[in-house]
């Protein structure tokens, strides 16, 4: 088998692989924890999943991750076509996926900010209102 077969081939598995996750939490996390106009009830829905919480965020992590294999394949890939083009590709790229990843840290806040006080586990209402802001802005 050719090269370039080979890391076409190669990027489509990377494709695979981040595209499986990033469907679970694009799709599954908000239908699974957030509920519009309803703070307290998120809260309750992160509290009460904390560890299906964590997988998606999981999940966010491992599509920013195989983001950045995936356009170093392609990088192999179109570098002969076009290398200066191919190198814009990765840069961008890579920005994006630091923000991703950054933003991760927005998704984590809520189960961080309902994790640190044991009140929290059985009364959430006081807090309800920080964790919906900090869901809209991510």
């Amino acid at each position: 088998m050719s090269s370039i077969k080979r890391t076409a081939r190669q990027a489509g598995l990377l494709y695979l692989v981040m595209g499986v996750p990033a469907v679970f939490s694009l799709q599954y996390f908000p239908r699974a924890f957030i509920v519009s106009g309803n703070a307290a009830a998120t809260a309750q829905r992160i509290t009460d999943g904390a560890l299906t919480y964590r997988f998606l965020v999981l999940s966010e992590l491992v599509t920013y991750v195989g983001f950045l294999f995936l356009v170093w394949a392609l990088y192999h890939l179109f570098e002969e076509v076009d290398k200066r083009v191919a190198m814009l590709m990765v840069i961008l790229v890579s920005v994006s996926a630091a923000i991703g990843m950054v933003n991760i840290i927005n998704t984590m806040a809520p189960l961080v900010l309902l994790s640190q006080r044991p009140v929290l586990h059985t009364n959430v209402a006081p807090y309800a209102g920080r964790v919906e802001r900090i869901l809209a802005q991510g």
